[in-house]
């Protein structure tokens, strides 16, 4: 039977340490020049209909680094473009692939693909959360900090967003807390925080959101879809940017998780580490394409040595006061 991931609550808490170990694993083996071809044989289609750098970038890069194919395709250059249903698209799609994954927007369409699929499909972003996106950050919290259990999350902006809807959901799976800092109208639906218990505090102040914390993260304030709402959302969120006062309130050696590069605050004080998002996810999202792999089946093979390269610059920019 297949297995999708669609959302954090797909899998357990003993799954996503499953996971960790295997990504800090295949980190390690990439490291010493290895090659693992655990997706040997296997194929992932990635269907974009919203665009995507870094999710487009980690998918096929873990995909080939172990050992699979891939095959990207986007809604203009699909039939999803002259009006073909979501359905009839899934079903065409999971005759040719062992596994899909989906960015989408509303999770209707999400919902709706991965029921017509007949192979496992990953949620690559929809208007209701991405779950890859936050296991890739909560991954990097776990290398940087030593883990990610009892540690404070600040969350600063469009809490309502599919970020802040699954950095809510994931505290039940990693038992962290969470502090959402955010005005009225951009916090998340009241179900979905009470289903978090006492592990999450909203408040409107982002001092008080900050203060202490071992993890900022932020989000853009205008998703892909919500550019006529812009205005208002910059004037709405205005008091809610990362900014140096804010960045001073937090824990020494914490670190921040801007939303794309572009919006990484430019000094971090006090040790504070600015951790680009595109550091996050190959590893996090190939052990991710494993495990939708192992619901079919799974295979081992010995690592290979990968011809000697030259050194990738660190990508970690930390700067001090």
């Amino acid at each position: 039977m297949k297995q999708d991931f669609l959302s954090l609550a797909d899998l357990t808490e003993a799954d996503y340490r499953s996971l960790f170990d295997r990504a800090h694993a295949l980190k390690a083996s990439r490291k010493r020049k290895e090659v693992v071809t655990t997706l040997a044989g296997r194929h992932l289609v990635a269907v974009f209909e919203k665009a995507s750098t870094r999710t487009h970038l980690s998918f096929e890069a873990a995909m080939y680094q172990l050992g699979g194919t891939v095959t990207t395709i986007t809604s203009a250059s699909s039939q999803i473009a002259r009006g073909e249903t979501i359905e009839d698209t899934a079903r065409v799609i999971s005759g040719y692939a062992d596994c899909i994954m989906f960015r989408t927007f509303g999770d209707d369409r999400l919902q709706a693909f991965a029921k017509a699929s007949a192979v496992p499909v990953i949620n690559g972003l929809s208007e209701g959360g991405h779950p890859v996106q936050v296991l890739a950050d909560l991954f990097t919290v776990e290398e940087r900090l030593g883990g990610v259990k009892g540690k404070t999350v600040a969350f600063l902006g469009d809490c309502a967003s599919n970020m802040g809807r699954s950095f809510v959901e994931a505290t039940r799976f990693f038992d962290f807390h969470l502090r959402l800092g955010c005005p009225e109208g951009y916090r998340p639906a009241a179900s979905l925080l009470a289903e978090a218990g006492g592990r999450v505090h909203v408040t409107a102040d982002p001092s008080e959101a900050v203060q202490g914390a071992d993890v900022l993260v932020t989000d853009v304030w205008t998703s892909m879809g919500q550019e006529a709402e812009s205005a208002r959302r910059m004037k709405d969120l205005n008091g809610y940017q990362l900014d140096e006062a804010l960045l001073a309130q937090a824990k020494p050696g914490a670190i921040v998780r801007p939303a794309c590069q572009r919006t990484a605050a430019r000094r971090s004080p006090r040790g504070c580490s600015t951790v680009p998002s595109r550091r996050c996810g190959t590893r996090r999202r190939t052990a991710c394409t494993c495990r939708r792999r192992s619901s079919s089946g799974s295979s081992s093979a010995e690592p290979r040595r990968l011809p000697a390269a030259p050194p990738r610059r660190e990508r970690l920019h930390r700067t001090h006061r």
